[in-house]
Protein backbone atom coordinates (compact mmCIF):
# COMPACT_ATOMS: atom_id res chain seq x y z
CA UNK A 1 0.00 0.00 0.00
CA UNK A 2 2.90 2.34 0.72
CA UNK A 3 4.06 2.04 -2.87
CA UNK A 4 0.61 2.99 -4.15
CA UNK A 5 0.30 6.04 -1.92
CA UNK A 6 3.74 7.29 -2.96
CA UNK A 7 2.92 7.24 -6.68
CA UNK A 8 2.23 10.47 -8.56
CA UNK A 9 -1.48 11.29 -8.88
CA UNK A 10 -1.37 10.70 -12.65
CA UNK A 11 -0.14 7.12 -12.16
CA UNK A 12 -2.66 6.45 -9.39
CA UNK A 13 -5.38 7.66 -11.73
CA UNK A 14 -4.29 5.14 -14.35
CA UNK A 15 -4.50 2.37 -11.74
CA UNK A 16 -8.06 3.41 -10.95
CA UNK A 17 -8.91 3.33 -14.63
CA UNK A 18 -7.59 -0.23 -14.92
CA UNK A 19 -10.13 -1.63 -12.43
CA UNK A 20 -12.24 -4.45 -13.83
CA UNK A 21 -15.57 -3.55 -12.23
CA UNK A 22 -17.31 -0.95 -10.12
CA UNK A 23 -16.81 -2.90 -6.87
CA UNK A 24 -13.05 -2.97 -7.43
CA UNK A 25 -13.05 0.73 -8.32
CA UNK A 26 -14.88 1.83 -5.18
CA UNK A 27 -12.87 -0.53 -2.96
CA UNK A 28 -9.64 1.02 -4.23
CA UNK A 29 -11.00 4.53 -3.62
CA UNK A 30 -11.58 3.74 0.06
CA UNK A 31 -8.22 2.13 0.88
CA UNK A 32 -6.64 5.16 2.56
CA UNK A 33 -6.82 8.94 2.77
CA UNK A 34 -4.20 9.61 0.09
CA UNK A 35 -5.78 7.26 -2.43
CA UNK A 36 -9.16 8.69 -1.56
CA UNK A 37 -7.83 12.20 -2.20
CA UNK A 38 -6.72 11.10 -5.68
CA UNK A 39 -10.23 9.75 -6.26
CA UNK A 40 -11.87 12.95 -5.05
CA UNK A 41 -9.59 15.17 -7.15
CA UNK A 42 -9.78 13.11 -10.34
CA UNK A 43 -13.04 11.18 -10.02
CA UNK A 44 -14.60 12.57 -13.21
CA UNK A 45 -11.59 11.62 -15.32
CA UNK A 46 -11.42 8.19 -13.67
CA UNK A 47 -15.15 7.52 -14.09
CA UNK A 48 -15.08 8.58 -17.74
CA UNK A 49 -12.18 6.26 -18.58
CA UNK A 50 -13.54 3.41 -16.45
CA UNK A 51 -17.05 3.72 -17.87
CA UNK A 52 -15.95 3.65 -21.50
CA UNK A 53 -13.90 0.52 -20.85
CA UNK A 54 -16.27 -1.42 -18.61
CA UNK A 55 -19.88 -0.32 -19.20
CA UNK A 56 -21.56 -1.09 -22.50
CA UNK A 57 -22.72 2.07 -24.32
CA UNK A 58 -21.56 4.13 -21.33
CA UNK A 59 -21.65 7.54 -23.00
CA UNK A 60 -25.10 6.88 -24.43
CA UNK A 61 -26.41 5.85 -21.00
CA UNK A 62 -24.83 8.99 -19.53
CA UNK A 63 -26.64 11.12 -22.11
CA UNK A 64 -29.93 9.46 -21.09
CA UNK A 65 -29.28 10.23 -17.43
CA UNK A 66 -28.46 13.88 -18.13
CA UNK A 67 -31.42 14.50 -20.43
CA UNK A 68 -33.80 12.82 -17.97
CA UNK A 69 -32.43 14.89 -15.09
CA UNK A 70 -33.02 18.12 -17.00
CA UNK A 71 -36.64 17.19 -17.73
CA UNK A 72 -37.19 16.14 -14.11
CA UNK A 73 -35.82 19.44 -12.80
CA UNK A 74 -38.05 21.40 -15.18
CA UNK A 75 -41.09 19.38 -14.10
CA UNK A 76 -40.28 19.92 -10.43
CA UNK A 77 -40.11 23.66 -11.15
CA UNK A 78 -43.58 23.40 -12.77
CA UNK A 79 -42.11 24.27 -16.17
CA UNK A 80 -42.36 22.61 -19.60
CA UNK A 81 -39.63 20.16 -20.61
CA UNK A 82 -36.56 21.86 -22.09
CA UNK A 83 -35.60 21.57 -25.74
CA UNK A 84 -32.33 19.93 -26.74
CA UNK A 85 -30.78 21.73 -29.72
CA UNK A 86 -27.54 19.74 -29.38
CA UNK A 87 -27.19 16.08 -28.45
CA UNK A 88 -23.42 16.35 -28.19
CA UNK A 89 -23.76 18.74 -25.24
CA UNK A 90 -25.09 15.79 -23.21
CA UNK A 91 -22.04 13.62 -23.89
CA UNK A 92 -19.21 12.88 -21.51
CA UNK A 93 -16.96 14.29 -24.20
CA UNK A 94 -18.43 17.71 -23.41
CA UNK A 95 -18.48 17.28 -19.62
CA UNK A 96 -17.05 14.29 -17.77
CA UNK A 97 -19.42 12.44 -15.41
CA UNK A 98 -19.52 12.71 -11.63
CA UNK A 99 -20.14 10.04 -8.99
CA UNK A 100 -23.90 10.69 -8.84
CA UNK A 101 -24.18 10.26 -12.59
CA UNK A 102 -22.21 7.02 -12.41
CA UNK A 103 -24.76 5.59 -9.95
CA UNK A 104 -27.63 6.68 -12.19
CA UNK A 105 -25.93 5.14 -15.24
CA UNK A 106 -25.62 1.84 -13.36
CA UNK A 107 -29.33 1.98 -12.48
CA UNK A 108 -30.17 2.70 -16.12
CA UNK A 109 -27.97 -0.22 -17.14
CA UNK A 110 -29.87 -2.46 -14.71
CA UNK A 111 -33.14 -1.46 -16.40
CA UNK A 112 -31.81 -2.42 -19.83
CA UNK A 113 -30.49 -5.70 -18.45
CA UNK A 114 -33.94 -6.46 -17.05
CA UNK A 115 -35.52 -5.73 -20.44
CA UNK A 116 -32.93 -7.94 -22.14
CA UNK A 117 -33.70 -10.82 -19.78
CA UNK A 118 -37.45 -10.37 -20.29
CA UNK A 119 -36.92 -10.28 -24.06
CA UNK A 120 -35.62 -13.86 -23.99
CA UNK A 121 -37.24 -15.36 -20.89
CA UNK A 122 -40.47 -13.62 -19.88
CA UNK A 123 -43.53 -15.82 -19.47
CA UNK A 124 -45.78 -12.83 -20.13
CA UNK A 125 -47.66 -12.39 -23.39
CA UNK A 126 -48.49 -8.74 -23.89
CA UNK A 127 -49.87 -6.61 -26.69
CA UNK A 128 -47.62 -4.98 -29.25
CA UNK A 129 -48.02 -1.52 -30.77
CA UNK A 130 -50.88 -2.62 -33.03
CA UNK A 131 -52.83 -4.23 -30.21
CA UNK A 132 -52.21 -7.84 -31.23
CA UNK A 133 -50.56 -10.38 -28.95
CA UNK A 134 -46.78 -10.13 -28.81
CA UNK A 135 -44.94 -13.25 -29.91
CA UNK A 136 -43.81 -15.15 -26.79
CA UNK A 137 -40.19 -14.97 -25.70
CA UNK A 138 -39.57 -18.64 -26.53
CA UNK A 139 -39.77 -17.65 -30.21
CA UNK A 140 -36.56 -15.69 -29.65
CA UNK A 141 -34.90 -18.06 -27.22
CA UNK A 142 -33.98 -20.68 -29.82
CA UNK A 143 -31.67 -18.40 -31.78
CA UNK A 144 -30.76 -16.33 -28.72
CA UNK A 145 -27.91 -13.97 -29.57
CA UNK A 146 -26.99 -15.46 -32.93
CA UNK A 147 -23.38 -15.99 -33.96
CA UNK A 148 -21.94 -12.93 -32.20
CA UNK A 149 -23.32 -12.28 -28.72
CA UNK A 150 -21.30 -9.10 -28.17
CA UNK A 151 -22.47 -7.56 -31.45
CA UNK A 152 -26.07 -8.49 -30.64
CA UNK A 153 -25.81 -6.90 -27.21
CA UNK A 154 -24.29 -3.75 -28.70
CA UNK A 155 -27.25 -3.36 -31.08
CA UNK A 156 -29.85 -4.14 -28.42
CA UNK A 157 -28.40 -1.91 -25.69
CA UNK A 158 -27.79 0.92 -28.15
CA UNK A 159 -31.42 0.79 -29.31
CA UNK A 160 -32.77 0.79 -25.75
CA UNK A 161 -30.60 3.73 -24.67
CA UNK A 162 -31.48 5.66 -27.83
CA UNK A 163 -35.18 5.17 -27.01
CA UNK A 164 -34.62 6.22 -23.42
CA UNK A 165 -32.86 9.32 -24.77
CA UNK A 166 -35.58 10.10 -27.32
CA UNK A 167 -38.13 10.24 -24.48
CA UNK A 168 -36.76 13.27 -22.62
CA UNK A 169 -35.42 14.92 -25.78
CA UNK A 170 -38.83 14.87 -27.51
CA UNK A 171 -40.97 15.41 -24.40
CA UNK A 172 -41.32 19.13 -25.12
CA UNK A 173 -42.92 18.42 -28.51
CA UNK A 174 -45.40 15.82 -27.27
CA UNK A 175 -46.28 17.53 -23.99
CA UNK A 176 -46.85 20.91 -25.66
CA UNK A 177 -50.70 20.71 -25.66
CA UNK A 178 -50.77 20.14 -21.91
CA UNK A 179 -48.50 23.06 -21.11
CA UNK A 180 -50.30 25.22 -23.65
CA UNK A 181 -53.66 24.42 -22.07
CA UNK A 182 -52.23 24.93 -18.59
CA UNK A 183 -50.82 28.35 -19.44
CA UNK A 184 -53.99 29.40 -21.27
CA UNK A 185 -56.29 28.18 -18.52
CA UNK A 186 -57.93 25.59 -20.80
CA UNK A 187 -59.14 23.49 -17.88
CA UNK A 188 -61.65 21.52 -19.96
CA UNK A 189 -58.93 20.15 -22.24
CA UNK A 190 -56.84 19.09 -19.26
CA UNK A 191 -59.82 17.39 -17.61
CA UNK A 192 -60.57 15.48 -20.79
CA UNK A 193 -57.02 14.13 -20.88
CA UNK A 194 -57.46 12.30 -17.60
CA UNK A 195 -58.24 8.59 -17.55
CA UNK A 196 -59.68 6.49 -14.80
CA UNK A 197 -59.27 2.80 -14.14
CA UNK A 198 -62.02 0.27 -13.76
CA UNK A 199 -62.06 -0.90 -10.15
CA UNK A 200 -63.18 -4.35 -11.25
CA UNK A 201 -60.30 -5.40 -13.47
CA UNK A 202 -57.78 -2.57 -13.28
CA UNK A 203 -57.83 -2.10 -17.05
CA UNK A 204 -58.15 1.23 -18.84
CA UNK A 205 -61.72 2.45 -18.82
CA UNK A 206 -63.22 5.02 -21.16
CA UNK A 207 -62.27 8.65 -20.59
CA UNK A 208 -64.73 9.42 -17.83
CA UNK A 209 -63.83 12.90 -16.65
CA UNK A 210 -66.20 15.61 -17.90
CA UNK A 211 -67.82 14.77 -21.23
CA UNK A 212 -64.72 13.01 -22.54
CA UNK A 213 -62.23 14.01 -25.19
CA UNK A 214 -64.06 15.46 -28.21
CA UNK A 215 -63.64 17.22 -31.56
CA UNK A 216 -62.91 20.58 -29.93
CA UNK A 217 -60.16 19.01 -27.86
CA UNK A 218 -58.72 17.34 -30.95
CA UNK A 219 -58.81 20.64 -32.84
CA UNK A 220 -56.84 22.22 -30.02
CA UNK A 221 -54.29 19.38 -30.03
CA UNK A 222 -53.83 19.69 -33.79
CA UNK A 223 -52.35 23.15 -33.27
CA UNK A 224 -49.24 21.19 -32.31
CA UNK A 225 -47.48 19.48 -35.24
CA UNK A 226 -46.88 16.04 -33.72
CA UNK A 227 -50.64 15.54 -33.34
CA UNK A 228 -51.17 15.74 -37.09
CA UNK A 229 -49.46 12.38 -37.60
CA UNK A 230 -52.50 10.93 -39.41
CA UNK A 231 -52.06 13.43 -42.27
CA UNK A 232 -50.04 10.91 -44.24
CA UNK A 233 -48.95 13.15 -47.11
CA UNK A 234 -46.14 15.68 -46.95
CA UNK A 235 -47.39 17.76 -49.89
CA UNK A 236 -50.73 18.98 -48.48
CA UNK A 237 -50.90 22.37 -46.77
CA UNK A 238 -51.00 20.76 -43.34
CA UNK A 239 -48.30 18.31 -44.32
CA UNK A 240 -45.96 21.08 -45.47
CA UNK A 241 -46.51 23.03 -42.25
CA UNK A 242 -45.95 19.92 -40.18
CA UNK A 243 -42.73 18.99 -42.00
CA UNK A 244 -41.35 22.49 -41.47
CA UNK A 245 -42.10 22.26 -37.76
CA UNK A 246 -40.54 18.80 -37.57
CA UNK A 247 -37.22 20.33 -38.61
CA UNK A 248 -36.82 22.01 -35.25
CA UNK A 249 -38.55 19.28 -33.23
CA UNK A 250 -36.97 16.11 -34.62
CA UNK A 251 -33.82 17.14 -36.50
CA UNK A 252 -31.43 17.56 -33.54
CA UNK A 253 -32.04 13.97 -32.42
CA UNK A 254 -32.43 12.54 -35.95
CA UNK A 255 -29.30 14.18 -37.33
CA UNK A 256 -27.26 13.12 -34.31
CA UNK A 257 -28.45 9.50 -34.64
CA UNK A 258 -27.70 9.39 -38.38
CA UNK A 259 -24.24 10.91 -38.02
CA UNK A 260 -23.25 8.72 -35.06
CA UNK A 261 -24.48 5.54 -36.75
CA UNK A 262 -22.80 6.23 -40.07
CA UNK A 263 -19.53 7.16 -38.35
CA UNK A 264 -19.61 3.88 -36.42
CA UNK A 265 -20.31 1.96 -39.65
CA UNK A 266 -17.29 3.57 -41.31
CA UNK A 267 -15.06 2.62 -38.38
CA UNK A 268 -16.39 -0.91 -38.02
CA UNK A 269 -18.53 -2.10 -40.96
CA UNK A 270 -21.15 -4.75 -40.22
CA UNK A 271 -21.01 -8.01 -42.22
CA UNK A 272 -23.04 -8.20 -45.42
CA UNK A 273 -26.59 -9.51 -45.21
CA UNK A 274 -26.74 -12.87 -46.96
CA UNK A 275 -29.72 -14.81 -45.58
CA UNK A 276 -32.07 -15.44 -48.55
CA UNK A 277 -34.82 -16.75 -46.25
CA UNK A 278 -35.51 -13.37 -44.66
CA UNK A 279 -37.57 -10.99 -46.75
CA UNK A 280 -37.57 -7.20 -46.87
CA UNK A 281 -33.83 -6.73 -47.27
CA UNK A 282 -33.48 -3.54 -49.31
CA UNK A 283 -29.91 -2.57 -48.54
CA UNK A 284 -29.03 -2.62 -52.23
CA UNK A 285 -30.71 0.80 -52.23
CA UNK A 286 -28.65 2.01 -49.27
CA UNK A 287 -24.97 2.65 -49.85
CA UNK A 288 -23.78 5.57 -47.74
CA UNK A 289 -26.18 5.31 -44.80
CA UNK A 290 -26.12 1.69 -43.77
CA UNK A 291 -25.28 2.43 -40.16
CA UNK A 292 -28.14 4.91 -39.87
CA UNK A 293 -30.70 2.55 -41.39
CA UNK A 294 -29.54 -0.26 -39.12
CA UNK A 295 -29.94 1.91 -36.02
CA UNK A 296 -33.40 3.05 -37.12
CA UNK A 297 -34.56 -0.54 -37.64
CA UNK A 298 -33.17 -1.62 -34.26
CA UNK A 299 -34.75 1.45 -32.68
CA UNK A 300 -38.12 0.47 -34.15
CA UNK A 301 -37.87 -3.08 -32.84
CA UNK A 302 -36.67 -1.73 -29.51
CA UNK A 303 -39.76 0.46 -29.20
CA UNK A 304 -41.97 -2.54 -29.90
CA UNK A 305 -40.32 -4.54 -27.12
CA UNK A 306 -39.64 -1.84 -24.51
CA UNK A 307 -42.99 -0.12 -24.12
CA UNK A 308 -44.86 -3.32 -23.20
CA UNK A 309 -42.57 -4.19 -20.29
CA UNK A 310 -44.19 -1.84 -17.75
CA UNK A 311 -47.28 -1.84 -15.55
CA UNK A 312 -48.97 0.82 -13.41
CA UNK A 313 -48.83 -1.35 -10.37
CA UNK A 314 -50.26 1.36 -8.10
CA UNK A 315 -53.48 1.38 -10.16
CA UNK A 316 -54.05 5.11 -9.83
CA UNK A 317 -54.07 6.20 -13.48
CA UNK A 318 -54.14 4.73 -16.96
CA UNK A 319 -50.89 6.31 -17.98
CA UNK A 320 -49.29 5.59 -21.27
CA UNK A 321 -50.02 3.70 -24.44
CA UNK A 322 -52.23 0.70 -23.54
CA UNK A 323 -50.53 0.42 -20.17
CA UNK A 324 -52.63 -1.31 -17.55
CA UNK A 325 -52.58 -2.22 -13.89
CA UNK A 326 -51.26 -5.68 -13.12
CA UNK A 327 -51.53 -6.66 -9.43
CA UNK A 328 -49.56 -9.86 -10.12
CA UNK A 329 -46.48 -7.71 -10.80
CA UNK A 330 -46.35 -6.26 -7.28
CA UNK A 331 -42.85 -7.12 -6.09
CA UNK A 332 -42.66 -9.04 -2.79
CA UNK A 333 -41.65 -6.91 0.18
CA UNK A 334 -38.66 -9.11 0.96
CA UNK A 335 -37.09 -8.64 -2.48
CA UNK A 336 -34.28 -6.15 -2.81
CA UNK A 337 -35.18 -3.49 -5.34
CA UNK A 338 -33.59 -0.80 -7.47
CA UNK A 339 -35.16 2.35 -8.86
CA UNK A 340 -34.45 4.49 -11.90
CA UNK A 341 -36.02 7.65 -13.30
CA UNK A 342 -36.97 7.65 -16.99
CA UNK A 343 -39.01 9.56 -19.55
CA UNK A 344 -40.37 6.74 -21.69
CA UNK A 345 -40.66 7.41 -25.41
CA UNK A 346 -44.36 7.18 -26.24
CA UNK A 347 -45.45 8.32 -22.77
CA UNK A 348 -43.27 11.43 -22.25
CA UNK A 349 -43.80 11.69 -18.51
CA UNK A 350 -41.17 11.66 -15.78
CA UNK A 351 -41.66 8.30 -14.10
CA UNK A 352 -39.88 6.07 -11.64
CA UNK A 353 -39.34 2.38 -12.38
CA UNK A 354 -39.00 -0.13 -9.55
CA UNK A 355 -37.00 -3.21 -10.54
CA UNK A 356 -36.01 -6.39 -8.72
CA UNK A 357 -32.31 -6.34 -7.88
CA UNK A 358 -32.07 -9.92 -9.13
CA UNK A 359 -32.65 -9.66 -12.86
CA UNK A 360 -33.95 -13.24 -13.16
CA UNK A 361 -36.93 -12.29 -10.97
CA UNK A 362 -38.41 -10.44 -13.96
CA UNK A 363 -39.30 -13.77 -15.61
CA UNK A 364 -43.01 -13.57 -14.73
CA UNK A 365 -43.63 -9.93 -13.82
CA UNK A 366 -43.78 -6.58 -15.55
CA UNK A 367 -41.67 -3.66 -14.37
CA UNK A 368 -43.46 -1.43 -11.89
CA UNK A 369 -43.70 2.20 -12.97
CA UNK A 370 -45.43 5.30 -11.62
CA UNK A 371 -45.28 9.06 -11.91
CA UNK A 372 -42.11 10.32 -10.22
CA UNK A 373 -42.77 10.70 -6.46
CA UNK A 374 -41.93 14.41 -6.53
CA UNK A 375 -44.67 15.01 -9.14
CA UNK A 376 -47.51 12.82 -7.87
CA UNK A 377 -49.39 15.68 -6.22
CA UNK A 378 -49.03 18.09 -9.16
CA UNK A 379 -51.38 18.66 -12.09
CA UNK A 380 -48.72 17.10 -14.33
CA UNK A 381 -49.82 13.73 -12.94
CA UNK A 382 -52.94 13.94 -15.12
CA UNK A 383 -51.15 14.55 -18.43
CA UNK A 384 -51.99 11.52 -20.60
CA UNK A 385 -51.21 11.91 -24.29
CA UNK A 386 -52.77 8.53 -25.11
CA UNK A 387 -56.18 10.21 -24.71
CA UNK A 388 -55.36 12.47 -27.67
CA UNK A 389 -53.91 9.69 -29.80
CA UNK A 390 -56.78 7.27 -29.19
CA UNK A 391 -59.33 9.90 -30.26
CA UNK A 392 -57.37 10.93 -33.37
CA UNK A 393 -56.96 7.28 -34.34
CA UNK A 394 -60.73 6.81 -34.13
CA UNK A 395 -61.52 10.05 -36.02
CA UNK A 396 -58.66 10.10 -38.48
CA UNK A 397 -58.37 12.71 -41.23
CA UNK A 398 -56.57 10.30 -43.53
CA UNK A 399 -57.91 7.70 -45.98
CA UNK A 400 -59.33 4.50 -44.56
CA UNK A 401 -56.64 1.89 -44.98
CA UNK A 402 -58.50 -0.78 -43.01
CA UNK A 403 -57.47 -3.22 -40.32
CA UNK A 404 -55.06 -5.26 -42.39
CA UNK A 405 -53.05 -2.23 -43.47
CA UNK A 406 -53.41 0.11 -40.48
CA UNK A 407 -51.77 3.41 -39.80
CA UNK A 408 -48.40 3.03 -38.14
CA UNK A 409 -48.51 4.15 -34.49
CA UNK A 410 -48.27 7.88 -33.85
CA UNK A 411 -44.71 7.67 -32.52
CA UNK A 412 -43.48 6.43 -35.90
CA UNK A 413 -43.33 10.03 -37.13
CA UNK A 414 -39.77 10.14 -35.79
CA UNK A 415 -38.84 7.32 -38.19
CA UNK A 416 -40.78 8.73 -41.14
CA UNK A 417 -39.10 12.10 -40.73
CA UNK A 418 -35.58 10.74 -40.21
CA UNK A 419 -35.78 8.39 -43.19
CA UNK A 420 -37.26 11.04 -45.48
CA UNK A 421 -35.40 14.15 -44.42
CA UNK A 422 -31.95 12.78 -43.63
CA UNK A 423 -31.73 9.61 -45.76
CA UNK A 424 -34.22 10.20 -48.61
CA UNK A 425 -35.89 6.88 -47.84
CA UNK A 426 -39.35 5.66 -46.91
CA UNK A 427 -40.79 2.49 -45.45
CA UNK A 428 -41.13 -0.44 -47.83
CA UNK A 429 -44.43 -1.10 -49.58
CA UNK A 430 -46.45 -3.40 -47.34
CA UNK A 431 -44.20 -2.79 -44.35
CA UNK A 432 -47.12 -2.64 -41.91
CA UNK A 433 -49.32 -5.25 -43.56
CA UNK A 434 -50.73 -7.65 -40.98
CA UNK A 435 -52.57 -10.88 -40.41
CA UNK A 436 -52.42 -13.49 -43.16
CA UNK A 437 -49.66 -12.02 -45.30
CA UNK A 438 -47.75 -10.14 -42.63
CA UNK A 439 -44.15 -11.10 -41.96
CA UNK A 440 -42.49 -7.87 -40.86
CA UNK A 441 -43.90 -7.76 -37.33
CA UNK A 442 -43.19 -11.44 -36.89
CA UNK A 443 -39.57 -10.69 -37.75
CA UNK A 444 -39.54 -7.83 -35.27
CA UNK A 445 -41.02 -10.13 -32.65
CA UNK A 446 -38.49 -12.90 -33.23
CA UNK A 447 -35.57 -10.48 -33.10
CA UNK A 448 -34.28 -10.84 -36.67
CA UNK A 449 -33.43 -7.16 -36.72
CA UNK A 450 -30.95 -7.52 -33.84
CA UNK A 451 -29.35 -10.64 -35.31
CA UNK A 452 -29.20 -9.46 -38.91
CA UNK A 453 -27.63 -5.98 -39.10
CA UNK A 454 -28.51 -5.64 -42.80
CA UNK A 455 -32.23 -6.28 -42.31
CA UNK A 456 -34.39 -3.33 -43.32
CA UNK A 457 -37.85 -2.39 -44.60
CA UNK A 458 -36.95 0.72 -46.60
CA UNK A 459 -37.04 1.92 -50.17
CA UNK A 460 -36.18 5.17 -51.97
CA UNK A 461 -38.47 8.04 -51.01
CA UNK A 462 -40.86 9.36 -53.67
CA UNK A 463 -42.65 12.62 -52.93
CA UNK A 464 -46.42 12.30 -52.85
CA UNK A 465 -46.52 8.55 -52.27
CA UNK A 466 -47.48 6.73 -49.12
CA UNK A 467 -44.83 4.13 -49.78
CA UNK A 468 -45.87 1.58 -47.18
CA UNK A 469 -49.55 1.35 -48.23
CA UNK A 470 -50.28 -1.72 -50.35
CA UNK A 471 -53.45 -0.45 -51.99
CA UNK A 472 -52.43 2.92 -53.33
CA UNK A 473 -49.74 4.04 -55.74
CA UNK A 474 -50.46 7.74 -55.39
CA UNK A 475 -52.58 9.21 -52.64
CA UNK A 476 -54.92 12.13 -52.92
CA UNK A 477 -54.06 15.25 -51.00
CA UNK A 478 -55.19 14.86 -47.41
Amino acid sequence: MGELTSLPAEVSTQIFEACDDIVQLLALASTCKKVQSVWVSHSSTIIWAFGKSNIRCFDLALMVVRATTLVLKASQANSPPPTFPSMSALSGKALKPNVTELKEVLDMQHLVRCVEYMYFNSTRRDENLFGVVMLPSECRRGTHYGDDEEAWKDRFYRAMYQLLLAGPVLAAAYDAPFWGAKNEGNIVFLEHCTRKLSEENGMLDEMTTGDGFNEMDAEYARQFPVYNYDIVTDYSSVGKWREKEYESLFSPFAEWLVNEANARERRNPEPEFTDPKVEFSQFSEVTNNRGAVQDLMCLLAGYEHLICKFTNVNGKKGYGFRRHTDPSSVLPVQWKKRKVTIVLFGVFRVEEVTMPSIIENTVDVLLNIAVHPSLQDTDQASFDMSCIIDFIDQHSCGPDFGNQNPYPPAMFQLWFFTLRRHLHLGFLRGAFWQWYEGTVWEQFGTGDVFREPRWAIVQPYVEGKVSWYLGSELDDEA
